[in-house]
């Protein structure tokens, strides 16, 4: 993926915002966090700890995750 077109500024952002800029979709997102591929407190955390609303993405770790993980895929040079 190209991200280079796309720019973030904040540090935390939206899900709709986090899934625009990678270009994958919101239910994509939400299979990361429940394989684990995306760490509650690092790579998410809801916006208002005391309820299940809102969760926003730290988007310079989670660009830098896709990056390394893109490097590890099978065949990758």
């Amino acid at each position: 993926m190209d991200y280079s077109k796309n720019t973030i500024q904040k540090k935390w952002v939206s899900t709709k915002e986090i899934a625009s800029y990678l270009e994958v979709s919101e239910k994509t997102l939400q299979r990361w966090r429940n394989t684990g591929f995306l760490k509650l407190g690092i790579h998410y955390r809801r916006k208002f700890p005391t309820t299940n609303r809102y969760i926003i993405y730290n988007s310079e770790l989670i660009d830098s995750l896709l990056k390394t993980a893109g490097s590890l895929e099978v065949g990758a040079k």
